[in-house]
């Protein structure tokens, strides 16, 4: 199935060197869509994500995960506080309420339509693809 193309990981390489490396996070794009979707990426992988063609992040950890790991905090650091958007859910596979992810939907749809090089990172903690 093409919909998903996937960039792995293979070895260490630093964030100026262009591929794909261990020290960037896994990402899925999603077809010609510019969205990619991936686990919570580590606070050494964050400052990779542009060079993987992130622009914006939506960080869909529960508040309780974002305070005691510093995710949030970091990709805020990177990339700026306006271009990321936090929906807390619950990482558990069902239904979330539309009050949760309402406004970061609405975040990455306007970024995406405002944008046309923007590439939005949509992630939680488990990366369920």
């Amino acid at each position: 199935m093409d919909v998903l193309r996937s960039v792995r990981a293979r070895r260490a390489r630093p964030c100026g060197v262009p591929g794909p490396d261990a020290a960037s996070a896994a990402l899925s794009w999603i077809g010609d869509e510019r969205i990619a979707i991936s686990g919570v990426p580590s606070a050494r992988t964050v400052a990779c994500l542009a060079g993987q063609g992130v622009t914006h992040v939506v960080n869909c950890r529960p508040r309780a995960q974002v305070r005691r790991y510093g995710d949030l905090a970091a990709e805020q650091a990177a990339f700026g506080r306006g271009r990321v958007a936090h929906a807390p859910m619950q990482d558990h596979g069902r239904r979330q309420r539309p009050a949760v992810w309402a406004a970061a939907a609405r975040f990455a749809v306007r970024v995406l339509e405002d944008q046309p090089q923007a590439g939005v990172l949509i992630h939680c903690s488990a990366g369920r693809r």
